[in-house]
């Protein structure tokens, strides 16, 4: 369930089309943290770009927002096409064994976070990169 989005951006290609959506969502101001959703267009899987609009939005929440988490659900089938990620941009924090009905089966479901502290040194490394 998704309420009171803090925010929501469309993700686009070079050439004007729209290719994702993200928001930030069920943020608690208090303790620091939000969820981040995104959907991308399958024809993008493999360009990158779903990356790169990910790391934008992420680092656009963190400096423009208090966070100090930002967190996100996967199912493992998802999971698995960034899995390498973990530990170097961010942390699976939970597991929630068969808890997703998809394709047939129930599936796991991940809870990931995204830490502001870590996100720093990332951007310094990697910000040049993406402009």
């Amino acid at each position: 369930m998704r309420l009171d989005p803090a925010r929501e951006f469309v993700a686009v290609a070079a050439d004007g089309r729209p290719v994702g959506w993200l928001e930030a969502y069920n943020e608690d101001a208090s303790s620091g943290y939000a969820w981040i959703g995104v959907f991308m267009d399958p024809s993008v899987q493999g360009s990158g770009l779903g990356i790169e609009a990910i790391a934008v939005f992420i680092h656009y929440l963190f400096v423009s927002l208090p966070y100090r988490k930002l967190y996100a659900n996967a199912i493992e089938e998802s999971y698995r096409s960034f899995a390498s990620g973990d530990g170097r941009f961010f942390h699976v924090e939970g597991r929630l064994r068969e808890h997703e009905f998809y394709n047939g089966s129930f599936r796991d479901r991940l809870t990931l976070a995204v830490y502001r502290d870590e996100w720093r040194e990332i951007m310094r490394v990697w910000g040049p990169r993406l402009g």
